[in-house]
């Protein structure tokens, strides 16, 4: 699974959960929507709800950000 690896001490993981707002974004045929978070009851671990249309072809998934040490992953 493709995946991408932040780190840094800096990173306020919980700011993530806590300052997200729902948002759509459109170009063209294309419209990617950022529906809702979820967060884990230790809150190392994120999910966004995601809705991707492209072309009038609707694909649902989550987009996974995991907290560890001074990293986030997300895939």
């Amino acid at each position: 699974m493709p995946h991408v690896i932040i780190e840094g001490t800096e990173i306020a993981f919980e700011s993530i959960f806590s300052g997200f707002n729902k948002l759509v974004e459109r170009k063209d045929n294309y419209i990617i929507k950022f529906e809702d978070v979820l967060v884990n009851q230790s809150k190392d671990l994120i999910l966004i709800k995601t809705t991707d249309i492209e072309n009038n072809i609707n694909q649902k998934f989550y987009i996974q950000l995991m907290k560890k040490e001074n990293q986030i992953t997300l895939r």
